[in-house]
């Protein structure tokens, strides 16, 4: 039995009364704690029956601390969120299957019996990538990070750093942009513009897909990019590097081009404030697909005749190239506002005033993005 229950006498104003307490071993040496609110056998029972198991040396196992890690509502989660770092759903999927892994390997051993060698054999030995693997080591970390609460203290070992092997996405010049914008290089017209958006805003994949007519704000010719979309169509309503308590909303500036176009496929298509304005071509109430649009994208970039050369063109380039583009015009804090590295509230900028003053700060940005297709 991991847990041993005792009680204490304890006189108090005079009265005699007893406290449950319960101890176990732990690196040879007895650690004593009490039952918590608890006045009877029974309930002392039942309270170091919920406590986590121990193996026969009093050492904290793997499978005990992550067992109850990554799994919506419990205990790790909700101090997650407490302490400012909560995950989605699908972040909280990955990381159990990580976990699934650990457990495997390693979930019979003490926590302190791991060394630096045997995981980083294991993770050698994997195909995958270095993100993977760095990924891993951060489940694994959090493991030890979470013995605290456990009543351990146990040190994270220094683990090998893997190296991001994944190239980054390369930029188009001004001669490629106007051989790729045409609207016949893409298999339909919402495809076209879904990419024309994401180049103009200097927008994410995720944040061109979330875009909804309610973000569109004509009369000041801007776009508040208020959320984005996971890969499988689940919009969340704060930016890709914000939380729900720090949104990072911002504002950018749209071409009269760009905003010509999306006035007329908003209303030709009669596409409510809330809905989609790129929707999937299979489920009209989902945000078009991540795969479709990349074979969209690559699709685009074979009829235009455009030779990678060895550059990495996805969609995520269109961004890059933004950046690039708008950085020959304006000052390094101006594009790091319009591209989203900023903190700011999203309700502010729905107030008009507010959103003026925000397009004065960012004075000649709306030229520089008009100049994106211009040397």
């Amino acid at each position: 039995m991991d847990y041993h229950l005792f009680r204490k006498p304890r006189v108090k104003d005079g009265k005699r009364t007893h406290r449950w307490y319960f101890y176990y071993m732990e690196n040879g040496r007895q650690v004593q704690k009490s039952c918590k609110n608890c006045s009877t056998k029974a309930e002392a029972r039942a309270y170091i029956g919920k406590l986590p198991s121990r193996d026969g040396n009093g050492d904290l196992l793997v499978k005990t601390i992550a067992g109850t890690m990554y799994i919506p509502d419990g205990p790790h989660m909700s101090r997650r969120d407490q302490l400012g770092k909560p995950l989605a759903l699908s972040s909280m999927m990955e990381a159990r299957v990580k976990i699934g892994l650990i457990i495997d390997n390693w979930g019979d051993r003490a926590v302190q019996s791991l060394t630096v060698e045997e995981v980083g054999n294991y993770l050698f030995a994997k195909k995958k990538s270095g993100s993977w693997k760095r990924n891993f080591l951060k489940v694994l970390r959090e493991i030890y990070a979470e013995s605290a609460w456990y009543g351990a203290k146990i040190i994270t070992p220094e683990f090998p750093k893997f190296a991001k092997k994944s190239k980054k996405a390369d930029t188009f010049t001004t001669e490629e942009l106007n051989a790729l914008f045409k609207p016949e290089n893409f298999p339909a017209h919402e495809a076209y513009l879904f990419f024309l958006c994401a180049l103009g805003a200097g927008l994410r994949l995720g944040e061109a897909a979330a875009v909804r007519p309610r973000q569109v704000i004509f009369e000041c010719k801007a776009l508040i990019v208020d959320g984005f979309c996971r890969p499988n169509g689940e919009r969340m309503n704060y930016n890709k590097k914000g939380t729900e308590e720090n949104r990072r909303a911002r504002v950018v500036p749209l071409s009269d081009m760009v905003l010509g176009l999306l006035r007329g496929h908003i209303e030709k298509n009669n596409i409510g404030e809330g809905d989609f304005c790129f929707k999937s071509v299979r489920n009209k109430s989902k945000p078009v697909s991540f795969r479709y649009a990349g074979r969209a994208f690559k699709g685009a970039l074979e009829k235009a005749k455009i030779e990678t050369g060895g550059r990495k063109l996805v969609p995520h380039s269109l961004r890059y190239t933004y950046v690039t583009q708008v950085r020959r015009e304006l000052p390094p804090e101006i594009v790091q506002k319009l591209v989203g590295h900023i903190n700011e509230e999203t309700t502010e900028y729905y107030n008009k005033g507010v959103l003026d003053m925000t397009l004065k700060r960012l004075i000649g940005a709306d030229k520089a993005v008009a100049n994106i297709f211009s040397d």
